[in-house]
């Protein structure tokens, strides 16, 4: 005769001064606490945020600076909810990119985001950044 042993985990999770991240054209340090939890037949739950800091992307031909970032994690551990500015600085100190946040419209479940240019100072056209809106940050 053999049983079955459900497993129930619930961890907490605190990120010292020397982890980082590099993949997908992002390279950044990572900072926080996230609370894990996993329950059988449920997928596994994140809450918490993690700050990215000294953050560097690299793609759509561009170098970005990743200032601020955050990873919003309050569901399923896969999806978090992403706030990250990245932007080009210029030699006048004017700083012009993109703005990344959870969407305000859509349910907390869709995990959607919204992406808008971002600039310190109204920069002529021919000076803005072009960025395509990512798959990922589809309106709802």
């Amino acid at each position: 005769e053999s049983s079955l042993v459900e497993i129930f985990t619930d961890v907490m999770l605190s990120l010292g001064d020397d982890v980082s991240f590099r993949g997908l054209g992002l390279t950044t340090m990572i900072d926080g606490s996230l609370r894990v939890t996993d329950r059988p037949d449920t997928p596994s739950r994140g809450d918490g945020v993690l700050s990215l800091r000294d953050g560097r992307f690299r793609g759509f031909g561009l170098n970005l600076v990743v200032d601020p970032g955050e990873m919003i994690f309050s569901g399923p551990l896969d999806k978090p909810r992403l706030r990250i500015v990245a932007y080009r600085q210029a030699d006048d100190g004017t700083r012009a990119g993109v703005a990344v946040k959870p969407c305000r419209t859509c349910s907390p479940a869709s995990r959607s985001t919204e992406a808008a240019p971002s600039s310190t100072e109204p920069t002529p056209r021919s000076s803005r950044l072009r960025v395509d809106r990512p798959s990922w940050a589809r309106t709802c």
